[in-house]
């Protein structure tokens, strides 16, 4: 236990020395704005309110780690609470465990570790180990310790219970899953499939921390008198649970298939949209055009009918438009001077005559 404490203890300082005075996400208001404060004041500020002592010294040494910049603040934010899980799961094993004064310390951290998990859920994507990594290594290394052998017989034992997978968090949420359907702890024989298959620390910090809960759980579950191993309805819920988990794939692969039709679509409306506006406003910028000569800029008239399209797009006439279109097309007495006025009142109120549009705002 000691040598998790240790590990997750250093882990944390290697992320503050790299990554501590980056922003994270703490929370989303009911408006749909995120909070965002800087990652070592989260860690300062949250082990401070657990009154767990952490050597907030070390992180203001150097970073010694090849930092990964391929991570994003929402990735971010998911390293440093699943770091601080870690952390307090490995403190409360390494100190408290065994203490019974220590049950509402050991409850409080567990309760704030699952209402973040649950926000975390409905916040950010379920990222894989891949992306999740905050350093990068040195060299490539090959690892001539594993089992490759053990690792695949791992992989088919753990199968016969429906994990095929054990690449995101979600996948360490299903063991829980299966084994909380088969109304079964998770036995030591699975616990130690999941840790030979397993090739990420990140997941293997993830899977110990819900290990403990879990079973914590269960055992006190099963001691209640309510509690009754029915077989038969332990078999209907794992193959209705199954027959849901397929159909909720599938609606999740169709709505993916929709939503990247939709998307293409809505990419090939802008586009058009984007040409048919600069097209547009070539056309009303230029003064021989066909549109431009269906207006007589000797009547009051035809002028205001003409700005109402600056007006509609909410756009000045510049510079170049108003010399033209007055030197050529106001060829009445008058006609001039009002045309400026007109134009005058018009960009007073969209903006300055010298202020000339840009090509990438047409």
């Amino acid at each position: 236990m000691g040598n998790r404490f240790e590990a997750a203890k250093q882990y944390l300082i290697d992320l503050l020395r790299a990554y501590g005075h980056r922003p994270i996400i703490v929370k989303v208001r009911m408006d749909g704005s995120e909070v965002e404060v800087m990652a070592k004041n989260m860690v300062k500020k949250q082990l401070t309110v657990a009154g767990i002592l952490f050597p907030y010294g070390e992180g203001n040494k150097p970073n010694q780690r090849v930092i990964n910049t391929a991570i994003d603040r929402d990735m971010l934010s998911v390293i440093f609470h699943e770091a601080l899980f870690e952390f307090e799961t490995a403190y409360i094993e390494a100190n408290c465990k065994d203490n019974p004064r220590a049950a509402r310390f050991i409850d409080s951290v567990y309760d704030w570790i699952e209402r973040k998990q649950e926000w975390m859920k409905c916040t950010f994507p379920s990222y894989t180990d891949e992306e999740l990594q905050p350093f990068l290594p040195d060299k490539e290394v090959e690892d001539e310790s594993i089992d490759w052998g053990a690792r695949k017989q791992a992989r088919e034992f753990l199968a016969t219970f429906g994990i095929n997978s054990l690449e995101s968090t979600d996948d360490i949420n299903k063991i829980f899953w299966e084994m909380a359907v088969r109304r079964k702890p998770v036995s030591n024989k699975v616990r130690d499939a999941v840790r030979i298959a397993l090739s990420s620390d990140r997941l293997m910090k993830v899977f110990n921390h819900n290990l403990t809960i879990y079973n914590d759980y269960f055992k006190a579950k099963s001691e209640s008198p309510e509690f009754r191993d029915d077989e038969q309805l332990v078999k209907d819920v794992t193959k209705q649970n199954k027959k849901v988990i397929q159909e909720v794939e599938q609606l999740r692969s169709q709505l993916r298939k929709e939503s990247n039709i939709e998307k293409q679509e809505l990419k090939r409306e802008e586009s058009m949209s984007r040409k048919l506006v600069k097209k547009f406003m070539n056309m009303l910028k230029t003064n021989n055009t066909r549109f431009n000569r269906a207006y007589d800029l000797n009547n009051e008239a035809d002028i205001i009918e003409f700005l109402s399209w600056y007006k509609m797009i909410k756009r000045p006439v510049n510079k170049k438009t108003i010399r033209d279109m007055s030197r050529l097309k106001c060829t009445e007495p008058g006609a001039e001077e009002l045309f400026l006025r007109l134009v005058e009142e018009h960009n007073a109120e969209f903006g300055n005559v010298a202020e000339e549009i840009e090509e990438s705002d047409d």
